[in-house]
Order: C-alpha cells, then structure tokens, then sequence
C-alpha cells in the first residue's frame, strides 16, 4: 500500500501544478487585454481628433470659398460634414479685405469619443484674387 499513497500524492501535485498553470494563462489573457483595450481606446481618441482637425480645416475652406463669393458672410453654426460638424465666424478686421475666420470643428468617433479643435486664421484678399494667411493659430482639444 506504500505505493498507492505515493501515487495520489503525485497526483494531487500535478493537480497544483496545472492550476498554478491556468491561473498564469489567466492573469497574462488578463493584462493583454486590458492592453488591447486601452489600445482601442486611445486609437478611438486619436480618430475623434483628426476629424476635428480636418473639420476645422474644412470650415476655414468654406468661409474662403463663401467669402469669395460673398465679402458680408459672417459664419454659420453646427455644419453638419460627415460623422462630425463645424463652426464658423468671420470677422472684419479693419484694413478692407481682411478678416479673421475662426473654426471650431466637433469629430466623434465609432465609440462615442468626442474631440474638438479650433482654428483661427487671418485672411487678407487682394484685388488680384489671390489670398494670403497672415496669421494661423491651431487649439487641437479642449
């Protein structure tokens, strides 16, 4: 009977072995995804502001184009463009011709991660047609 005992006792440690095995694969399974998961998080973040900043870059070509077409356009609010929206106002500055446009533009991302950025830049049109940015000031997120 010497033997059988020896046997269960081999038993019960290979039975501590494997669970000491699991709990390991646990907690690494645990931390990857943990990582992956803030991974996903900042990727969604980092989306939310790029659109932003593509939006407010969108909203400064607009109140270009607009302003080109007609000089007394002052802005407009919540342009919706893509999954996100844009604001702008135009101000007059005081040499004839020279405004300043500042944009706010919203980005969101698939998993409800909001971003914003402003943008704000000074224009001048000359009566040739050409336009010339004298000043550009860039707030990514707030």
């Amino acid at each position: 009977m010497p033997g059988s005992r020896l046997r269960c006792g081999e038993r019960g440690f290979a039975l501590v072995i494997a669970l000491a095995y699991l709990l390991f694969l646990s907690l690494f399974a645990a931390a990857f995804l943990r990582t992956v998961r803030l991974n996903l998080a900042d990727a969604f973040n980092d989306e939310a502001r790029i659109e932003a900043a593509s939006l407010a870059r969108a909203g400064v070509e607009k109140a270009i184009a607009e302003l080109r077409r007609a000089p007394d356009y002052r802005g407009e609010e919540d342009t919706a463009l893509g999954d996100g929206r844009f604001t702008v106002r135009v101000e007059p500055l005081a040499e004839a011709g020279s405004f300043r446009v500042t944009v706010r533009g919203y980005g969101e991302a698939p998993q409800r991660r909001y971003a914003h950025a402003e943008l704000i830049v000074d224009l001048v049109f000359h009566p040739d047609g050409t336009i010339a940015a004298l000043h550009r000031r860039e707030v990514r997120a707030w």
